[in-house]
Order: structure tokens, then sequence, then C-alpha cells
């Protein structure tokens, strides 16, 4: 039996922080021992990175820490854009660690592509399996596993190919 999770129920388990500190600092000096390396409060909050383009597609990719891809992965990235007729220096690429900024807005982008290690994290804005298309309003969202399994499971780029297919018609 699948679960089924409102967006109001999603967004306050998943989104919403559990407990908000108002000085990192005061925190900061109970939690590191004395000699600890000196972290920034913008360091300890950003878990993404985002390379705008003015293209129609959003790429989602978890990747630890949401730094930027590998090279490994940026390379099969740039292999699976092209294989649909796309580039990536014309779309944006979002690498997240567990969940979507909250400012940021999708709305301008008519394709989705996410690249997690669950889609469940993002069942607010992805169908509910690796490998469905969901479509809400103009937009089509698409799950595929995450860019590092992918790179090492022939069946998985297989099922990614046919998703692909469906939304893009190979150019």
């Amino acid at each position: 039996m699948k679960e089924e999770f409102t967006p109001g129920f999603y967004s306050r388990l998943f989104e919403e922080p559990l407990y908000k500190v108002d000085d990192q600092t005061a925190v900061k000096a109970q939690e590191d021992p004395p000699g600890a390396p000196e972290e920034t409060a913008s360091s300890q909050a950003k878990e993404y990175t985002l390379v705008e383009g003015t293209g129609d597609l959003l790429v989602v990719a978890q990747v630890r820490d949401g730094a930027p891809l590998p090279q490994d992965q940026h390379a099969l990235l740039t292999k699976i854009l092209k294989a649909v007729g796309y580039t990536l220096d014309d779309q944006t690429l979002l690498t997240i660690d567990h969940r979507l900024p909250e400012d940021f807005d999708m709305s301008r982008f008519a394709y989705q592509l996410f690249f997690v290690k669950n889609t469940g994290n993002f069942s607010e804005h992805l169908p509910g399996n690796f490998y469905d298309i969901s479509s809400f309003e103009s937009h089509l969202s698409m799950a595929a596993h995450e860019l590092g399994v992918l790179k090492k499971n022939e069946d998985y780029k297989r099922a990614l190919w046919t998703m692909l297919q469906k939304v893009f018609r190979p150019k």
C-alpha cells in the first residue's frame, strides 16, 4: 500500500526547520571544542549550489552537502542532456543536500528532472516512483536515481532513457 502525503504535511515535516537559532555564534561556542576550525553562519546554512540558465529545464541533483557535481557525474549529466538535444550550459542546475531551498521558484521551468536518493523526500514535486512522469499545471516532473548510482547501473540508465524519450523526443 502506497502512503499518501498531502503537500501541507510534507512542508511541515520536511521544509520547516525544527528549531530556529537566532545567535549562531552562541550555539557554535557551546558545540565546538577549543581550537575547532571557524565556520561562518553562511557556510553552515548553505546546502545547495545553483547555476542559473535561461532554458526551460531545471535539473536537481542530490549531492552531499549540496556541493557542485563531481566531474564524473557532471560528464554523465552532460551526456544525458545532449542525447535529448539540451546542453547544460543553457539550463539551470541545482545541487542539493536534502531539500530544495525555501525561496527557490520552480514555476518558470516547463521540465523538472530530479536525480535523487529517494523520491519521497520530494513528493510535493515528483511522481511517486523513479522513472515516472508527473504533470502539474504546465510542468512535467521526472525522477531518476542520483547520478552516482545511475552511472553504475545499466538497468537504471535504460529506464531513464525510456522516460526521457517519452518527454523530449530525441533530436
